[in-house]
């Protein structure tokens, strides 16, 4: 997925990968990756679609189509940054585990959530939206742009946090119904809603407050802090359970393998997985996508790109999301890396500075599908 970025010290023309795009099988021309991201912002509403093959090359010449993403232009399971020191931050059990001690002799590991649910969450949870939606080029990746012009469907987002998406596609799509459920009520907002827009507090894992084959569109994003393995698979049953055969569910989460870290956020990696192996988190959910959609039709998976840092206005977006989810941790991660507030918080800043400096980026892998039709 990120063909042409250049590794420290050398120049963004030059790209690292090379591959093979295709456009409804016809390949294309070569082109600099750096030209298409100076592209891509001025067309944020275009929409067009291309498939994405096992590997990939930048084009020069780009096709006009309909609903094109940065994500369908590179191919995210294949690509490997073999010039750079740092180019992956996979962590062995080994690294972690005197951290990991850390947390459970502190009774860290009893709190599932890494970052409190209060309002600065939610001011946090909205600029990621924003965030997110520049990346996408809208809000889902699904192909259910006409049932929503349409009007009449019911659409779900689970584990909505605080609801950004759910208002967003509320006010967009008025005459369709919207539904956001969340665990935690502190998030949810309480007023100023849409006449379309409704909002639970929910726990999945103890099943979803709707009857069967209720909605048409279930979206669920960024859950990748919260579930262990097992819950993972309750989560994907309920939502497959309350989606209408012919809909569509969309799942969105985080690949925890930063690509070109600095030196600086090493340890922080560490120490955030450390938390989540005490807590019985699964990193890993985006991994499963194919076995999770295995009974679904029109399967279709992808990933985004995130810059942190770098790569224009939406590079210091991503790096300053970034930011703020790494310092609202301060509290659960600092004692246990044997810090002060003041010293994690400062090392979380010194790693943020660095990304700019190493290119660091991450994925964002997401999958769609449809719930097969009775009797198929």
């Amino acid at each position: 997925m990120i063909g042409g970025l250049a590794t420290p010290g050398t120049s963004s023309h030059q790209p690292f990968h090379a591959g093979i795009l295709h456009w409804k099988g016809q390949k294309c021309k070569p082109v600099k990756y750096a030209e298409i991201l100076n592209w891509l912002p001025s067309t944020l509403n275009a929409h067009v679609r291309a498939h994405v093959k096992s590997c990939i090359k930048l084009t020069e010449s780009i096709p006009k189509g309909r609903r094109m993403r940065q994500s369908q232009l590179h191919g995210w399971r294949y690509i490997k940054s073999p010039r750079s020191s740092h180019s992956s931050t996979e962590t062995t059990s080994t690294e972690t585990k005197p951290i990991y001690h850390q947390f459970t002799s502190m009774g860290n590991g009893k709190s599932r959530f890494l970052i409190h649910d209060n309002q600065e969450e939610v001011n946090r949870l909205h600029y990621q939206h924003e965030m997110l939606r520049q990346l996408v080029h809208g809000n889902y990746n699904a192909p259910v742009e006409d049932a929503f012009e349409k009007g009449g469907i019911k659409v779900l987002d689970v584990a909505c946090g605080a609801g950004s998406w759910t208002l967003d596609m509320a006010s967009t799509y008025a005459s369709c119904q919207f539904v956001g459920t969340d665990i935690s009520d502190n998030l949810l907002p309480k007023s100023g809603l849409p006449p379309n827009c409704e909002f639970l507090q929910a726990d999945t894992l103890k099943g979803l407050p709707f009857a069967d084959n209720t909605f048409d569109y279930v979206y669920q994003r960024m859950l990748g802090y919260s579930c262990s393995e097992t819950e993972w698979n309750i989560v994907i049953a309920e939502l497959i359970r309350v989606t209408k055969p012919g809909g569509w569910i969309e799942l969105l989460e985080i690949d925890m393998a930063y690509e070109r870290p600095g030196p600086s956020f090493e340890p922080l990696l560490k120490a955030v997985k450390a938390a989540c192996d005490a807590r019985g988190i699964f990193l890993g959910a985006h991994k499963r996508f194919p076995y999770y959609f295995g009974s679904f039709e029109n399967v279709h998976l992808d990933a985004l790109t995130i810059p942190f840092g770098w790569n224009g206005p939406i590079g210091q977006e991503c790096a300053q999301n970034h930011r703020l989810a790494w310092l609202a941790m301060d509290h659960r991660l600092a004692p246990a890396m044997g810090l002060s507030r003041e010293a994690y918080r400062q090392l979380v800043i010194k790693s943020v500075q660095e990304f700019a400096e190493y290119k660091t980026w991450l994925r964002l892998p997401y999958v769609y599908g449809m719930k097969p039709q009775k009797g198929n």
